[in-house]
């Protein structure tokens, strides 16, 4: 050929090779393809980036430039590029000889290029471990379901080896997917290389008889890829029909060396040959295949697509054009589905390719929406009724092979996929509810999710069923953390049976109430109690309602209302009704616990564990619950009145018994009340391991009632080691949860902690006002005992004002309420601000005779210290400074040893102070901190601290 510029003038390889591409009129990436190279690569020549290989030049690069005729131009390209590898050529003839006349391409025929990258392209994980099993393997059977991106991940992978020639052959049925296709495209591929001893096998062959044998031309093909080792690629492989085909596959992965890579939607058994599985996108892959697409989708949104398309990447871009043209309508992914793009594709891509038997198992999937067990017998009987007799197991392994389930133990479909095929069962709803029923069942066989199944049950036309579900699974359900989603299943349920099935809506009622009687829902299920109590005319079905209604109301303070009802309703029952007599006692005990009647109360609980014994042996988990129950109200009874060590045995024994009942959710609330008890008896790290034991029980089951106690035992420990913002916030949560279900009573408790807390902190007159407040809010109508719990703080901050006078008639107040005389921590309390007050009035001697006549401390390290500190002022008011000195040195070592961090600092305190300080300065010693309040903080905690039972 001729040419205008002398080659001699062009001074490297790449120049040259750029001169030559633009002179042959092909683009870098024209070129690339020809070649076999990626366009990066080409670009890398040309600039001189990259050395060039001598023999792929002659091999690929000569005839895609065309300069099988133009000998110089050869020899000086050789010439430059044996220059930039620092070769030489010298001695060295270069002679192209033709063994075939020059033809036109298309007498050959034309093969197919490597598929281009898509846009958008991620670049996977999946990537590096397919080249480094194809490095070790050599022959990978790469395979997935429709869409994961097989295709596109052996596009990458071979775009990104520019050094590796690579073959390309997409199997399309009756069109490429025959043997002699096969043969003639890899001839094609061979005679691009240069190799033309396959020459006979590219060209046309219209007569058959003269065709070589297969046998022969394999053999060409296997001796020709030994000579040109490179990458096969073999796309669809799953449409392969001619036996023929596979067994030429076959023979090249036994008799060559070239890398092979086979593209299938179904498994293949080909021998030596390794199988990848391709499953969807990563999650951060999918988003960042998202943002590549520009789908400007809000976070949550994104999620939810990522999750419905199980991160398959052509139904993301499908799911992605569909929000383009919607303009980014987030409605549209629920129902992507039954969209017709995606619809479409999941029918051609899959459903149109199954046996009839596998599309009634589908359907089934579809259906169930979970993971079932396909090798169960069982699962197969329940379902002949909807399905009828079916080939199962070619079933199942048509499900296998075809990637929609990965293993059939845990049998699920691709999210996509089950809504699709769910949907078009919208027109059957026979069947339908056939297969609804067979989910249902099979859910109640195997103890499954008791709110999916009910589900099932109302699908399936069956409320009764759904009901009895889930009123016979209460537990379960609570324990799944599941209360909301069952509760929104019966709001359903109960709109159809107040139309059409009056006879469900009583235990609909109860059901629901159960499930929200503990959660910050609490008012809902009060309400649904009292309805079904109206509804309810006999005995016994009152007195099922009337007991497990009680629990809600003491927890929102109705206790008064609560003992009448459960004596009237006992008062109804027969003496053969022992169970119900039983749970009734239990109730009645609580009520009067709550209203500090404790022998009375002891007196029931008594009573329930007499009737528990009388049960019959097959009511023996449901004694063994009122056993746990009634034996709660005695050890909150031996705690409050002073007999500790045997309230804690108590609560082990009653804990065991919970467990051994499997009342789940009691015995988070016991460990509750361990956790309180252990925190009074001065067992600080024993009371915080109890704590987050029930806490991260009583989260899960969602009972909110007890959980805002536990909160609160939590932040007093935290107060007591002088962790003050820990323990604000705990409150802070606390109270919210006590307000939002309505438990009034225990709010007041917490925010008459926080009084405290601005007392310790020095913030005296706002704690007085808040305790006159919770006293005008809760102090008449409430448990005796919070009551004397909210004059004790309110006594602290009118004797750190001085107002005497007032904390007299407080402690008198305290002393006319019958809880201070039979809880020994109030009536401790109560002895050491008398003891103060005595004082403050200028009375030393006889303020310390009341401390000492006063009896033994039995209620817990926190007043036995503070009684020391009384002590120890009455010491420094008479100046009588070794006493002082003896008395916070014991009371600092005592508080060190438990970590009671504030006590000790006040121990310190007290030991630094002045002799003669003014008397009113005392109080302030004994209860407030020295150092400035950091307003930051919100307001840090103090240590007298009332403690709540939750039980």
């Amino acid at each position: 050929m001729a040419t205008a510029v002398p080659l001699e003038s062009i001074p490297t390889f790449g120049a040259l090779l750029h001169f030559l591409r633009r002179r042959a009129r092909l683009t870098q990436r024209e070129l690339a393809i020809a070649v076999g190279y990626s366009e990066a690569h080409v670009s890398r020549l040309e600039s001189d980036q990259r050395l060039p290989d001598l023999t792929t030049l002659i091999a690929l690069i000569v005839p895609a430039l065309d300069l099988d005729d133009d000998p110089p131009a050869v020899a000086r390209l050789l010439e430059l590029a044996a220059a930039a590898r620092g070769e030489s050529l010298a001695g060295t003839s270069v002679t192209l000889t033709h063994t075939t006349e020059r033809r036109s391409s298309s007498e050959f025929g034309v093969i197919e290029a490597v598929p281009p990258l898509p846009a958008g392209l991620v670049e996977r994980e999946d990537l590096l471990r397919l080249r480094q099993r194809l490095e070790r393997d050599r022959c990978v059977l790469l395979c997935g379901w429709a869409g994961v991106g097989k295709t596109t991940l052996a596009a990458a992978l071979a775009h990104a080896q520019p050094a590796q020639p690579v073959f390309w052959l997409t199997l399309a049925e009756n069109i490429t997917a025959t043997v002699d296709v096969l043969v003639r495209q890899l001839a094609l591929f061979l005679l691009m290389l240069g190799d033309e001893t396959v020459l006979t096998l590219a060209e046309h062959a219209p007569d058959a008889d003269a065709a070589l044998p297969l046998d022969q031309q394999m053999l060409l093909l296997g001796a020709a890829l030994a000579r040109y080792p490179a990458l096969l690629c073999f796309d669809n492989l799953h449409v392969a029909q001619d036996p023929a085909l596979l067994q030429v596959l076959q023979h090249l992965i036994a008799s060559s060396p070239a890398g092979i890579l086979l593209l299938s939607r179904e498994q293949l058994r080909l021998p030596g040959v390794a199988s990848f599985t391709l499953g969807g996108l990563t999650a951060p892959e999918s988003q960042r295949l998202l943002d590549n697409l520009h789908a400007h989708l809000d976070p949550n949104h994104a999620t939810q697509l990522i999750e419905h398309t199980a991160g398959n990447p052509m139904l993301l871009r499908l799911a992605v054009g569909q929000l383009s043209d919607r303009g980014g309508d987030a409605a549209l992914i629920n129902h992507l589905a039954t969209e017709p793009h995606v619809a479409s594709y999941i029918v051609q891509t899959t459903l149109d390719h199954v046996a009839p038997d596998t599309r009634r198992l589908i359907e089934l999937l579809a259906v169930v929406g979970q993971p079932v067990n396909l090798y169960a017998e069982a699962l197969l009987e329940l379902s002949q009724a909807a399905l009828g007799t079916i080939s199962w197991g070619a079933a199942v392994q048509e499900l296998t092979q075809r990637y929609l389930i990965d293993n059939p133990a845990q049998a699920a479909l691709p999210p996509l996929l089950r809504d699709h095929v769910y949907a078009t069962l919208i027109g059957d709803l026979e069947q339908r509810r056939h297969l609804h029923r067979v989910a249902a069942e099979w859910l109640e066989a195997t103890d499954g999710d008791a709110v999916v199944a009910a589900q099932h049950y109302a699908s399936a036309g069956q409320p009764q069923a759904a009901t009895a579900m889930l009123s016979g699974k209460i537990d379960a359900i609570l324990s799944r953390g599941q209360s909301d989603a069952a509760a929104t299943l019966i709001d359903g349920l109960l709109a159809s049976a107040r139309r059409s099935a009056a006879d469900l809506v009583l235990p609909l009622l109860s059901t629901r109430a159960d499930l929200l009687v503990h959660t910050l829902r609490a008012a809902e299920a009060e309400a649904n109690y009292r309805e079904a109590l109206s509804l309810a005319t006999q005995p016994t079905v009152r007195a099922h309602l009337v007991w497990r209604m009680a629990a809600s109301l003491l927890q929102r303070g109705h206790v008064a209302e609560t003992l009448a009802l459960v004596e009237a309703t006992a008062a109804a029952l027969s003496p053969g009704d022992t169970l119900l007599q039983a749970y009734l006692a239990v109730a009645g005990s609580k009520a009067l616990l709550m209203l500090s009647r404790f022998s009375e109360a002891e007196v029931r609980a008594d009573e329930a564990l007499l009737l528990a014994d009388r049960l019959d042996g097959t009511l023996a988990a449901l004694a063994a619950g009122i056993q746990a129950r009634a034996g709660a109200g005695i050890a909150i009874i031996m705690q409050i009145t002073g007999r500790r060590e045997a309230a804690i045995r108590q609560w082990h024994q009653v804990i065991a018994a919970a467990s051994g009942a499997e009342l789940t959710r009691f015995r988070h609330r016991c460990m509750a009340n361990l956790a309180n008890i252990l925190y009074e008896q001065g067992d600080l790290a024993a009371s915080f391991d109890a704590c987050g034991e029930a806490l991260s029980g009583l989260r899960l089951i969602g009972d909110s009632y007890a959980m805002s106690r536990v909160l609160h035992t939590m932040a007093l420990i935290h107060a007591t080691r002088a962790e003050w913002v820990a323990s604000l916030a705990l409150l802070d949560e606390a109270c919210t949860i006590k307000r939002s279900i309505g438990d009034l009573q225990g709010l007041g408790n917490s925010l008459n902690q926080r009084a405290d807390v601005l007392i310790a902190l020095g913030q005296v007159q706002e704690a007085h006002n808040l305790s006159r407040q919770i006293l005008a809010e809760c102090g008449e109508s409430g448990e005796p005992r919070s009551r004397c719990m909210y004059l004790v703080v309110l006594v602290m901050s009118q004797l750190v004002l001085g107002d005497l006078a007032a904390a007299e008639a407080t402690l008198a107040t305290i002393a006319q309420i019958p809880a201070a005389g039979t809880d020994e921590r109030i009536g401790n309390f109560l002895v050491n601000r008398r003891a103060l007050l005595t004082l403050l009035q200028g009375r030393p001697a006889a303020a310390k005779d009341q401390l000492l006549a006063a009896p033994d401390e039995s209620s817990g390290l926190e007043t036995a210290l503070e009684r020391q500190l009384v002590l120890s002022l009455i010491a420094l008011d008479q100046g009588d400074a070794s006493q002082v000195a003896q008395l916070t040195t014991a009371v600092a070592q005592q508080a060190a040893a438990a970590n009671y961090v504030f006590h000790q600092q006040l121990a310190q305190q007290i030991a630094a102070a002045a002799p003669g300080l003014p008397l009113s300065q005392l109080p302030r010693l004994l209860w407030c901190r020295s150092e400035p309040v950091d307003q930051r903080m919100f307001a840090p905690a103090s240590l007298t601290l009332h403690t709540e039972k939750s039980v």
